[in-house]
């Protein structure tokens, strides 16, 4: 499974370096979508890694000849698994707003930085085992 992930990850990033240069817009701001995957775990000795999806939409908008802001709207699927307790899987979905700070240093390479505030918009645990499998699972973790 982690092969697979693996694989899917880097032919997804290579995929984003294969397409065109778009032609120049008469509008300075460009917007765009997003989507890709995730890789989340929770810091403890029992929980594993667990794969999500993200995606959503943001807007470039140049400030300066070599600066821009980019807001984004994005929905985070993470969690983590356990399956040393019945497969237990605790499943969070938020919806993300990164404002990324922007500097052109070539005109196809860029530094990217800035906060990023998330808002929780659901929270299960699932589990084979019943109440009994999730409930040792968060004690542990």
């Amino acid at each position: 499974m982690k092969k697979l992930m693996l694989g899917l990850a880097i032919a997804s990033s290579s995929l984003a370096f294969a397409q065109e240069k778009a032609k120049a817009s008469t509008s300075p701001v460009r917007f765009g979508i997003k989507a890709g995957l995730n890789v989340s775990s929770i810091n403890s000795d029992d929980a594993k890694a667990k794969a999500g999806i993200y995606g959503g939409f943001f807007a470039n908008i140049p400030v300066a000849s070599s600066f821009s802001v980019q807001p984004e709207l994005l929905y985070n699927g993470v969690g983590a698994k356990n399956e040393d307790f019945s497969d237990v899987r605790l499943n969070l979905d938020y919806i993300s707003v990164p404002v990324m700070l922007q500097y052109n240093i070539l005109p196809e390479l860029y530094l990217e930085a800035g906060p990023q505030f998330s808002f929780a918009i659901s929270r299960k645990i699932k589990g084979d085992g019943g109440f009994c499998g999730c409930e040792r699972f968060l004690q542990r973790i």
